[in-house]
């Protein structure tokens, strides 16, 4: 038999001789496929797989012969491999404070044409990322990623050893890639968005010969263009940046598969997080599949431990998980927690609204039709008692933020608990008639800040309320903005409105600029956006229970390079006398743990903390209260 590489493929040639069955199932088990049983080939292969492949054929007591092209292979995995142990041991003395001071402070050298002055702890991510070639920076946000990725290019770039950038991730976060490199080059990026439009004008990019420094691109496109991208990047040496890389998680998604394709045609490889673990361990896999491709340190061997551990479900098995994780991948990732960012202190303060007449008047409405439509509730089928349900509480999410929103219908929720009623005329003619409380105490919060020089962010989860309040805060002649994100992430306009956001955040964050008001969704501006440089308030016109959205929103304005000698002040507006409260209170104790989880390094949200059910929860306290 004769075991060879040909053409990158690994090819197992049994010379027309028959093999046993159970050599054909162990060939077939390591992930060999054949046409005719006689010609054995696996397109993806590392050093373990072809030193498990020449023994079970061995115990087969078969004369095995290898050609050329193999052994050759053979050394040069096991240098990589060498070099892999090399690093990880000096990637291990470095986490934990054995810093080499000839190299950190050749690093450091590579610094002084970078405009940006780095904190320590960015300073010590670099380096790290420096070292590692293939590394991953869970640090929490706000402690200035983008930043350590820069910075890290800035050096491989006088080494020669990359000529680009390209960073995948959701479109909000392409601004902040704009922003930070000028603030760090003191120059407007040479920058390609493969984004937006149709894949026939994006092909034309991609296949121009030509390659922009930093080149940004969605999950979304690189899942419809994986092919045309690999090509982009072989048009030169590009360090691969993913970015929110938790968008990655799942093993079976068709974004993964495509991001872990183009991993083998980039020179570097970095994935950005600060939510590595959402749910579960497994959440890791892919991205240390795509760093360290075939050579991850988390093996299949690894991974199918660490999922027996898991299984067993106690915590002596979890230690014994985080131990291994911590043997296998500690030295390849750098996290810098938000107590290591020395931020100012953060203050919440709830203010207490009292109803206006018709909004309390439809808020009882629907507290009173809730407690009634329950009676019947045992009759519906578990899956459309939840729709109900939910439907039912996303009313009353409504009726505290603005009670026109009322009018607009729900996806999936056809009740009409308004129909035939006062209450319905009262919803149709409420712009007429009166205007939500909240609106008229937030107008006076304004007013307050803008008098003190003050620039202030507005949350609302609805779309409706953010244009009720810069309509508002517009006829008090105050410059005021919004950023909603309506449209699709893959189209002209998106990416349109993606320049025309990181135009508004800039205005915004310039002293001097002219915007003192910012209107936003959670949803669309609280991942990636820094809001930070000239703004230290925050009011919640209204809240969801998306804990994640939440903790990113308190982020935007509590972050390196601007929150370290004044506080952040976070208003919450709330409707007196009534169940919004219990919002405020659940995605806060929701938020601490979460806190506490991101402190450690193999911490994992529990299913509880990540629920979709919130909303059904409170539904049954109403219910149980009555």
């Amino acid at each position: 038999m004769l075991l060879s590489i040909n053409e990158s493929i690994l090819q197992l040639d049994t010379n027309n001789q028959k093999i046993s069955f159970d050599l054909q199932s162990n060939l077939r088990y390591l992930g060999f496929k054949t046409k005719d049983n006689y010609t054995f080939s696996k397109e993806k292969y590392n050093l373990d797989l072809i030193q498990k492949t020449i023994k079970i054929i061995k115990d087969e007591k078969i004369s095995l012969e290898y050609d050329k092209s193999l052994v050759q292979e053979i050394d040069i995995l096991k240098k990589n491999r060498e070099e892999h142990y090399a690093i990880s041991d000096y990637l291990y003395n470095l986490k934990n404070g054995d810093i080499v001071e000839e190299d950190y402070n050749g690093f450091l050298n590579t610094l002084k044409n970078f405009q940006r002055n780095l904190y320590e702890h960015q300073k010590k991510s670099s380096f790290h990322l420096f070292k590692a070639k293939h590394a991953a920076n869970f640090s929490v946000p706000g402690s200035g990623k983008t930043t350590v990725v820069l910075a890290v290019y800035n050096a491989l770039k006088q080494l020669n050893k990359v000529d680009a950038i390209l960073v995948i991730g959701p479109l909000s976060s392409h601004g902040s890639w704009l922003t930070e490199w000028k603030e760090c080059f003191n120059e407007e990026p040479d920058h390609k968005i493969l984004s937006g439009g149709t894949q026939k004008k994006r092909k034309k990019v991609y296949l121009s010969d030509t390659y922009s420094e930093l080149s940004l691109s969605t999950y979304q496109s690189t899942m419809f263009d994986c092919n045309y991208l690999k090509e982009y990047l072989n048009l030169g040496k590009f360090m691969l940046v993913i970015d929110e890389a938790h968008y990655i998680k799942r093993s079976d998604s068709k974004w993964a598969s495509s991001i872990l394709d183009l991993a083998q045609d980039s020179s570097y490889r970095v994935v950005l997080t600060g939510t590595p673990m959402p749910q579960s361990y497994k959440d890791l896999y892919n991205l240390f599949d795509f760093l360290y491709l075939d050579e991850s340190p988390l093996s299949l061997e690894v991974k199918t431990t660490i999922n027996s551990y898991v299984a067993q479900d106690d915590p002596q098995s979890r230690l014994k998980a985080e131990g291994l994780l911590e043997d296998t991948i500690g030295p390849f990732f750098y996290r810098v927690r938000k107590k290591d960012l020395n931020l100012s202190a953060q203050h919440e303060h709830v203010i207490n609204v009292q109803m206006n007449k018709y909004e309390r008047l439809v808020y009882e409405f629907i507290i009173l039709e809730i407690q009634l439509l329950s009676n019947t509730d045992y009759e519906k089928n578990s899956d459309f008692l939840k729709i109900l349900k939910k439907g039912r509480m996303m009313r009353l999410r409504q009726a505290y933020s603005n009670v026109s929103l009322l009018k607009n219908t729900i996806k999936n929720y056809k009740e009409n608990i308004f129909s035939n009623s006062d209450i319905e005329n009262i919803i149709y003619r409420y712009n007429k008639i009166e205007k939500p409380a909240k609106l008229e105490i937030l107008m006076e919060q304004i007013k307050n800040h803008y008098s003190n020089n003050e620039k202030v962010v507005i949350w609302s989860n609805f779309i409706g309320s953010i244009k009720l309040i810069e309509k508002a805060i517009k006829k008090m002649n105050i410059y005021c903005s919004k950023i909603i994100g309506q449209t699709p992430a893959i189209s002209d306009k998106a990416i349109q409105d993606m320049y025309l956001r990181k135009e508004i955040v800039q205005e915004f964050n310039d002293p001097n600029g002219c915007i003192q008001v910012i209107i936003a969704n959670p949803a669309a501006c609280a991942e990636s956006i820094s809001l930070h440089k000239d703004c230290n308030h925050a009011i919640y016109y209204d809240l969801s229970y998306n804990c994640a959205q939440y903790l990113q929103s308190l982020d935007r304005i509590h972050r390196v390079g601007g929150s370290e000698d004044i506080a952040s002040h976070y208003y919450f507006l709330s409707y007196d006398d009534t169940r919004e409260n219990e919002i405020l209170e659940r995605v806060k104790d929701k938020a601490q743990r979460m806190k506490d989880i991101m402190d450690v390094d193999y911490g994992i949200y529990d299913l509880e903390m990540d629920t979709n059910d919130d909303d059904i929860i409170a539904y049954d306290n109403i219910i149980n209260d009555n």
